[in-house]
């Protein structure tokens, strides 16, 4: 792929910031759920903004300006990662608060957190080439997936793969 010049970056990142912003209100609110509206919360505890991202990046005038795209898809990855996580081993209220969370943020930027990170796509890629499902967590990220009618990350001949990989999954379940 060949190297997005400043101004393809800076779109990019303009697209990309605000899942920053959203997450970030939606971990303060989670934090002020769980301490209390009156609790002092340290905005410094949580990811920076958009705002912030795009004045550095504003800022900044070397040639480097792709690092800034790079941190934000480790961002993307690393949230991915953490919500993941929280599926994983949250009780129901969790589990479904991090559902909403990813229902709203597709809703509202018009595309898939776990989409972005590359989570779903290296998923995929580990399955097909693997043969099978290895673990729930597989299998959670690949139902995500089959139920995701807009994603077009994985190509429908991949989908059809993955559908029968997960019904021999559930099968030895």
């Amino acid at each position: 792929m060949p190297r997005r010049n400043r101004d393809d970056t800076r779109a990019e990142l303009r697209r990309l910031t605000p899942g920053m912003d959203l997450y970030r209100d939606w971990r303060m609110a989670m934090w002020r759920a769980l301490h209390g509206p009156d609790a002092q919360i340290d905005p410094n505890e949580f990811n920076v903004t958009g705002a912030v991202v795009m004045d550095e990046f504003d800022a900044y005038t070397g040639p480097h300006y792709g690092h800034f795209l790079k941190d934000i898809q480790g961002w993307y990855a690393a949230t991915a990662s953490d919500l993941t996580y929280f599926m994983k081993t949250g009780d129901q209220e969790t589990q479904q608060a991090v559902a909403t969370f990813l229902a709203d943020f597709k809703s509202n930027l018009g595309f898939s957190l776990f989409d972005e990170a590359g989570l779903w796509h290296r998923t995929v890629k580990k399955v097909l080439t693997r043969g099978h499902i290895a673990n729930d967590q597989e299998w959670a990220i690949i139902q995500d997936i089959l139920i995701d009618t807009d994603q077009t990350t994985v190509s429908p001949e991949d989908l059809t793969r993955i559908a029968s990989l997960t019904q021999d999954y559930e099968a030895h379940q």
